[in-house]
């Protein structure tokens, strides 16, 4: 009889602190937060050839030749993403997700 309680006994305690696992003050279900960040994204041009550069807020180096574009160009932003619109010959829009 005495066994019997121990094991009943011990699987409640073992039940009690699995169960008990798994409340913590951190949600895992709460999405990651996400901090916005400003970018300046760079168009250069020498008349024959174009190229595509950005630099991050709070960094001090740019990123140099991400892209060879046409020399015509134009960048816009609408929604969250950048655009390169080729013109003159190229006539291409470019989508960039920064």
């Amino acid at each position: 009889m005495r066994k019997l309680m121990f094991v009943i006994l011990t699987i409640a305690l073992c039940g009690g602190f699995l169960f008990f696992t798994g409340c913590s003050k951190e949600n895992p279900t709460e999405p990651p937060k996400v901090t916005e960040k400003q970018i300046a994204i760079i168009t250069t041009t020498d008349y024959s050839s174009g190229n595509l550069a950005s630099i991050v807020e709070g960094d001090t180096t740019a990123e140099i030749n991400l892209l060879s574009i046409h020399s015509d160009n134009a960048v816009t932003a609408y929604g969250g993403y950048a655009y390169v619109i080729e013109r003159m010959g190229a006539d291409n829009i470019i989508k960039l997700d920064p």
